[in-house]
């Protein structure tokens, strides 16, 4: 394990022996992190979040903070990420919300652009890739191979199909069909 003396770890936190944490990123207790899993320089790493095995956490990245619901009682909830995960810079993904089902989950093999946002309660297929900027709105799901493109948005509850594209710039109030 490497850990930049910088770095903040709470002593709740369980670390596979080959993680790498960079210059003052911050890792709360209760959280899981596997083995190969790089976590870059200021990142934060909140309570109740599980990161599966060879993910990159890029600088200034921000995983399961609470959720941003008025309706959330602040019960615990969690963010579960799969294998394979690349987080670029500034992306946020946060927890599920007492007012959903209280998870939030990523599959394997995605790749979030810059400022990315996964919000509370939202599901993530695996092999998606979320270009800069864009934005999923709680309560929502993103089915397998979806590409989003820079600057669109998914609305609360919307679904994204399986291999499905998003155009750049694109405000989706619903469903957008598979393939």
């Amino acid at each position: 394990m490497s850990i930049h003396p910088t770095a903040i770890v709470d002593a709740g936190a369980k670390l596979a022996k080959s993680v790498t944490v960079g210059p003052y990123a911050i890792i709360e207790k209760d959280v899981t992190i596997a083995a190969n899993v790089t976590v870059g320089a200021h990142a934060v790493i909140h309570s109740h979040t599980t990161i599966g095995k060879k993910c990159v956490v890029h600088p200034h990245a921000v995983l399961g903070g609470t959720p941003q619901n008025p309706e959330h009682d602040g019960s615990v909830t969690t963010l579960v990420i799969g294998e394979g995960n690349v987080f670029r810079e500034f992306v946020t993904a946060h927890r599920g919300s007492s007012a959903g089902q209280g998870i939030t989950t990523i599959g394997e093999n995605n790749y979030f652009m810059a400022n990315s946002h996964i919000a509370h309660d939202v599901s993530v297929g695996s092999d998606c890739v979320f270009a800069n900027s864009a934005a999923v709105a709680g309560f929502s799901q993103v089915g397998d191979g979806a590409m989003l493109s820079g600057l669109c948005a998914l609305h609360q509850k919307g679904r994204i199909g399986r291999l499905a594209l998003v155009g750049g710039g694109a405000m989706c109030a619903q469903e957008v069909p598979p393939f």
